[in-house]
């Protein structure tokens, strides 16, 4: 069995399920059933016929005479082709109850009590071996179904406890195995974290010393135009006093 285990903490009831259910299927076993049992114990005949076509009939059951005078009779399943064994009295254990016929009709006498008490359980006791031994088969039956239902009552408390044992193993497995992912996805998520932090100290670094330049080179520029100002006050000057000497020298 293939299982796809999912490490997403979202799932992790249903990968427990599935990780359940594929340690259970492993134990599966079929067990054997109770007409198993039986066939294994009575003798099993089925009759096989034929028809015209050559193709097999429909299986038809055989009747089995036991030493008690019970009649078996042979049903063949559909599940696996064995047969299940039915008791009931047979027809001749039915006939075998003779009427005695009454002195009292004959002769008109009584009865004597030992044809009486010969008539009266002679014919009886065949019919009371049928009961008695289906009584002892059916307490067998019973016995051995007992034990088997003991047995496996036991061995569906070894299978719990088994499984309570794999299901914490399980649980403690899978919690480890996530711990494991998440330390690893914490420590690489530190190792992005310190990366980035460096690129961002890098760039405040960068920011500040172009912010420092920037300020230098605007006082720098002022500085110029300051410079720049009193070079036009001065070249104004200097113009306005040639102006003067040019008028003086047209005077003369």
């Amino acid at each position: 069995m293939i299982v796809a285990v999912n490490p997403s903490t979202d799932e992790f009831d249903e990968t427990l399920r599935t990780l359940q259910y594929s340690a259970i299927a492993k134990e599966v076993v079929t067990a054997p059933s109770k007409t198993t049992l039986l066939s294994r114990r009575l003798p099993v005949q089925v009759k096989m016929e034929y028809g015209t076509d050559g193709h097999k009939k429909r299986k038809r059951p055989s009747l089995l005479v036991s030493k008690d005078g019970a009649t078996n009779v042979v049903v063949p399943t559909k599940a696996d082709g064995l047969a299940t064994i039915k008791e009931r009295p047979s027809i001749r254990s039915r006939n075998s109850i003779q009427r005695v016929p009454s002195t009292r009709e004959s002769s008109g006498k009584p009865l004597d009590k030992s044809t009486t008490t010969t008539a009266g359980h002679h014919p009886l006791n065949g019919r009371a071996k049928a009961p008695g031994a289906k009584k002892r088969f059916t307490e067998h039956d019973v016995a051995l179904l007992r034990d088997e239902l003991d047995q496996l009552k036991d061995d569906l408390q070894a299978k719990d406890a088994d499984y309570v044992q794999q299901e914490m193993q399980l649980r403690r497995d899978l919690v480890h195995e996530l711990n494991k992912q998440l330390d690893s996805m914490k420590a690489s998520y530190e190792v992005k974290l310190a990366d980035v932090r460096a690129e961002l100290d890098a760039a405040n670094a960068a920011t500040l010393k172009l912010t420092q330049e920037k300020s230098q080179l605007e006082s720098l520029c002022e500085k110029l135009q300051e410079q720049i100002d009193e070079c036009e006050d001065e070249i104004r000057r200097i113009e306005a006093r040639h102006a003067d000497e040019l008028l003086d020298l047209q005077t003369f």
